[in-house]
């Protein structure tokens, strides 16, 4: 169970794969945010955490942002490092964008009939997790539910050093991941 499910306790369960959970919660919430900071970043207190959350959580709220004006302002109120910085907003914000993303989609009536797909560059820097991912969903069809992209993630990233299959349920493989969840439509 990932922390958000920890954290929250609400989840629903698909009765496709009932071994995973699908969190129920606010993306952008300051304090489940600044938790997973501090948790999955060495050396990050619980200040800089927070701190850094309510960053992350106005810039990406409000819209309008850059990653370069989201890292200098974190850079500027916590004393980070430039790389450190940008390795902790880019990989919170692509979580809490596929957050928002699975928020959206599941406000939908008819969401438990949705697909998805795992959409972002194929280039010198996409991780074997990542490629991994995307060939598994490639061979079911191109789509599958969001249960089994859960699944799919953390599977991939439990057989690499670098994955994060403990934030699966935030569907996060690995840190600065620029992968999205894309729901797949058929025309």
């Amino acid at each position: 169970m990932g922390l958000i499910d920890r954290l929250f306790g609400n989840t629903r369960m698909s009765e496709e794969e009932p071994s995973e959970t699908i969190p129920q919660y606010d993306w952008n919430d300051v304090n489940a945010r600044s938790e997973a900071i501090h948790q999955y970043y060495e050396g990050i207190p619980k200040s800089q955490a927070q701190q850094i959350a309510e960053i992350l959580c106005r810039k990406l709220t409000e819209g309008n942002y850059s990653m370069r004006g989201i890292a200098d302002e974190v850079i500027e109120r916590t004393e980070l490092d430039e790389d450190r910085a940008f390795t902790i907003i880019g990989t919170e914000s692509t979580a809490m964008s596929n957050l928002r993303r699975v928020q959206s989609y599941s406000s939908q009536a008819d969401s438990q009939e949705y697909v998805y797909q795992w959409m972002g560059p194929d280039d010198h820097r996409t991780t074997e997790i990542c490629a991994g991912i995307k060939r598994d969903i490639e061979s079911r069809d191109g789509a599958v539910p969001l249960t089994m992209l859960q699944s799919l993630i953390k599977e991939h990233a439990s057989q690499h050093e670098n994955g994060t299959p403990e934030r699966a349920s935030e569907f996060l493989p690995h840190r600065e991941c620029r992968n999205v969840i894309s729901r797949h439509v058929d025309f």
